[in-house]
Parts: C-alpha cells; sequence; structure tokens
C-alpha cells in the first residue's frame, strides 16, 4: 500500500443533489425504525406489505423501502475476554446492497477522478488494473453492512449515510475487493456511531489519511509484505533503535525482518532476531500493532499470485539496477530511470509502476548493500519457479449481504435445515411475513459454502443446487433473485435446534 493523494472528484449539481437526498431519507428510515425497534412489539417482527406500503406513502422511495433490512438477528459474539461467545437477539435496521445507486458513487465522472488520483493502481495491493479489468469503486467503510471476524454477523445499518461520499470511495481491483476486504471493516475501541468518524479509530488502514509505509513495508527478498509497525516497536523495545535507523538497518540488511520465508517456506531471518522476536510477541499486548498485520490479512497482500507478480516486477526491477551499474548507453539510460524512481514521490504521476512500496524499499536496500552483495537475479528466479510448481491456492469464498437465514417462532426446535431468504420486498417470506415472530442468522459463508440448497414451488422440490452455486447464480445479476418470489429456499446441513 501506498499513501494516495485525496482530492474530492467532481459531480454534477443534480448528482450531488440526488445523492444528498437519498441521504437524507436513509438517515431518517434509520431512524424512524430504530425507533419502532426499541419498542417490545418491534422486537422479533418483519416488515409486511402493508408497512412499506405506508413508509412510500409517507414519502420514503421505493429503492429504500424495497431493499431495507429490519429484522431480529441472534448474534453470536466473541465474549470481550476471548473466552467463548455469548449470544443475544438485536434488532437490526439498515439496507442491502439493492438501495443503493450505483450511478451516483460509482459514475463515470467520479471514477475517472479516482482512477486518475490513484494513477491507475489498486488503493490496496497497488496492482495496474485496467489492462486486465475495468476495476471497482470500493467503499472504505462498507456501505450496507459490516463483519468483524470470526463472527459471520453482517452487522447493520454498516455506514449507509457514507455511501455517496467520495472520502470514503477507493478504486480497487475485484479480488481485494470483493474476494478478500468485503465487508470486513473491524476498529478499535468504539464505532460511529455513537462515536463520531473523525474518533472512529479503524484497523484498516486508510492511504487517504494516513500513511500505510508506517504500517507496511515489503522485503525485497521474497517479495512479501510484512507489518513495520510491529517490527519498529520491536527494535525499539529491544535494541532502543528510532524509526529512521529502523529502516535503514532493515534496508542494509533484510534479514533483520523478523518472521520472514522464501517461497520453500525455509526461515531467512536471522536466528537470533526470529527467537527474540517470538519472545517479545509472548509480552507485546499493544492493540494498536493489530494495524499492519491484521491490514495484510484483510486485503490479502501475501496471496500467493500477487506475492509472485511483486516478485517478478523485482527481478525485473533489479535487472534495470543491475544494467545501471554498468558502462554504455544503456547504463546511462537505466541510470537516469533508477534516479526518477527513487526521486518521485509516491504520489507522482510522472511515472506509473505497479507495486511503488515494494519499489521503494528494493532500490532503498539495493543502493545500500551495494551491487554485487547477494544473487538477488538466482533468488528471484527460484520463487518464482517454486510458484509455478506450487498447486494454485483455493478461490477464496464469495458472500451475500442480502441473504441470511430465517426463523419463524414455530421452526426453533427444528434441526438440520434452514430457510434461505433475500432481504427485500419481493422474497416471499420476508417480504409477506406470517403471524408471529422472526429472528434472523447469518450465514457462515465458509462452513455453509458446500450445503445443499433446495427450491420449493407449490410444496414440491424444483431445484436443488450447493450454496455456492445459488450465490454464483445471483451474485451481480439481480435478475435471479426472482426465484425468491415464488419459491421457498431452504438449505440443509448441521443445523443444530434453537433456544427460545
Amino acid at each position: 500500500m501506498i499513501k494516495i493523494p485525496y482530492k474530492a472528484p467532481e459531480q454534477t449539481p443534480q448528482d450531488q443533489r440526488k445523492a444528498s437526498e437519498l441521504t437524507g431519507r436513509m438517515k431518517q428510515l434509520v431512524a424512524t425504525l430504530s425507533t419502532a425497534g426499541r419498542a417490545p412489539s418491534g422486537k422479533y417482527v418483519l416488515l409486511g406489505a402493508t408497512d412499506r406500503k405506508r413508509l412510500k406513502a409517507d414519502g420514503y422511495p421505493a429503492l429504500l423501502v424495497d431493499n431495507v433490512a429490519f429484522y431480529t438477528e441472534r448474534l453470536r459474539l466473541l465474549r470481550d475476554d476471548g473466552a467463548g461467545f455469548v449470544e443475544r437477539d438485536e434488532v437490526m435496521v439498515g439496507f442491502t446492497s439493492a438501495a443503493f445507486d450505483p450511478d451516483l458513487y460509482g459514475s463515470p465522472a467520479i471514477k475517472q477522478a479516482i482512477v486518475a488520483s490513484h494513477v491507475g493502481r489498486c488503493a490496496f495491493c497497488e496492482t495496474l488494473i485496467q489492462h486486465t479489468a475495468y476495476g471497482d469503486v470500493e467503499h472504505f467503510r462498507p456501505k450496507a453492512a459490516y463483519t468483524n471476524s470470526p463472527s459471520p454477523a453482517m452487522m447493520r445499518p454498516g455506514y449507509c449515510l457514507l455511501a455517496y461520499d467520495p472520502s470514503n470511495l477507493m478504486y480497487s481491483c475485484t479480488l481485494c475487493n470483493s474476494a478478500y476486504k468485503k465487508n470486513e471493516f473491524p476498529i478499535l475501541g468504539k464505532r460511529s456511531p455513537p462515536a463520531t468518524i473523525e474518533n472512529e479509530r479503524p484497523i484498516l488502514i486508510n492511504p487517504y489519511t494516513e500513511d500505510p509505509r508506517d504500517f507496511i513495508r515489503f522485503n525485497p527478498m521474497n517479495g512479501r509484505a510484512f507489518p513495520f509497525d510491529v517490527v519498529k516497536a520491536f527494535y525499539s523495545a529491544t535494541r532502543g533503535w528510532g524509526p529512521p535507523q529502523i529502516e535503514q538497518e532493515l534496508w542494509a540488511d533484510p534479514t533483520l525482518i523478523p518472521a520472514q520465508t522464501n517461497a520453500q517456506g525455509q526461515s531467512i531471518s536471522r536466528p537470533q532476531v526470529a527467537k527474540a522476536f517470538d519472545d517479545w510477541m509472548l509480552t507485546s499486548r499493544d492493540p494498536q500493532l493489530q494495524r499492519g498485520i491484521r491490514t495484510i490479512g484483510i486485503i490479502g497482500l501475501n496471496r500467493a499470485p500477487l506475492v509472485r507478480a511483486r516478485v517478478d516486477h523485482l527481478r525485473q526491477l533489479r535487472g534495470l539496477f543491475w544494467t545501471a551499474r554498468g558502462t554504455g548507453v544503456d547504463a546511462t539510460t537505466a541510470q537516469q530511470l533508477l534516479n526518477t524512481l527513487m526521486a518521485a514521490a509516491p504520489g507522482s504521476t510522472v511515472l506509473t509502476p505497479q507495486y511503488v512500496s515494494a519499489t521503494i524499499d528494493a532500490l532503498r536496500t539495493w543502493s545500500t548493500v551495494g551491487a554485487d552483495a547477494n544473487p538477488w537475479i538466482e533468488g528471484y528466479d527460484s520463487a518464482l519457479q517454486a510458484f509455478v510448481a506450487a498447486p494454485p491456492a483455493p478461490a477464496p469464498t464469495p458472500f451475500s449481504d442480502a441473504l441470511c437465514f430465517l426463523v419463524h417462532e414455530s421452526e426453533i426446535r427444528m434441526a438440520g435445515r434452514r430457510r434461505i431468504v433475500y432481504v427485500s420486498s419481493s422474497d416471499k417470506t420476508y417480504g409477506n411475513p406470517l403471524p408471529g415472530g422472526y429472528f434472523t442468522l447469518s450465514i457462515d459463508w465458509v462452513e455453509d459454502i458446500d450445503n445443499t440448497v433446495y427450491r420449493i414451488k407449490g410444496g414440491k422440490v424444483v431445484e436443488e443446487m450447493k450454496l455456492l452455486d445459488l450465490l454464483t447464480r445471483v451474485n451481480g445479476n439481480p435478475a435471479a433473485y426472482a426465484m425468491f418470489r415464488s419459491s421457498e429456499l431452504w438449505i440443509t446441513g448441521d443445523y443444530p435446534p434453537l433456544t427460545d
């Protein structure tokens, strides 16, 4: 990751007005339903057709009313002390992704401005996107719901009021956005609301407002991201080094970076450093030191294909560096290019290389250790061969913020199956609930993904599929949700009876 200079994109007055109106109506609708949800009569109930008709008559847009999420979620949350889980029922009020207008937050003008500010690179992995894909306009704070691992619960309202705020929009590759980050957004301390956005402390690093290199650097020996914030704390505590000395020491000798391995899984950190780091980690309790390592994990900065691409980039860069150490026109040209790379600010538009942060660490290291130190090219070739021979990593699990399990009070003792609903007025059950109480359970997109789903119409099974197949069908294809209008969908699996 590298710092991105933020500049608010220009919007048409019409789009600004529409976004402001939708945001205002969302805020009012959430407040209205939150008040209803706090009353005893509001818990365990769903909105029926009459309720939605009344809301539309009150002036709320159909886009919001039809896709509002209003239900009681049974949460299974990790205890504050980490010793097991606790269950509680909580009224959720918010919206699914279908309630937001992508023509407003992802309009051509906004996307063009964001792409320009990102110099065509993914905000998270720094890959140049548009030569192979269109890229996504990503919400840094999730617009519809957020998750906080290890719980799969979709917590609402999310950050719906920031859905059209340009400062919450970033340019992202599809893998970082949809396969890794998804809706994950853990924080330190209190979340907004009740905390203000200005006082909220996300764990995920924001490249608009922070310098990611304060938290994450790259090892030029293996192309992998490492938590620089943790390494700084380690060397400050054990050797008394300040940040400038720490980066100089690591550039002079990358084996001082702890907990590092090569592509074959062999340690490339100094043994004494590795042991001292392990001992120090046993006593380190600063929650702020989660940010680098968890950001690396949340956006998959060390996923195998990305590390391979980074290593390939470093190999080519090393060839340029080696050429510059020679003589003649080629060496002069190579040195001029290296000088430009070394002098360019991270947000510079003079050059648009991929993996700018890794490039900085590699060039600083090579300039410090000298041209002949360590067989870098051979190391990169070995790493690339190992990546080719390795089996492909399993595809990250997809998800949907509009699907959940719905349990009627008469089904609490039911075991072995769950009803799946589409959180929309068009769902047969969620949109037209029977009398009685309901609560929802979040789908575990890892544990449940291979379970079998049955589509039932007229009391008969008309289709059978895996949950993964259902997701593949509906994600990115709103028309596919029509099956929920006339059918019920049930999933089978190891689902125990529930408690009242």
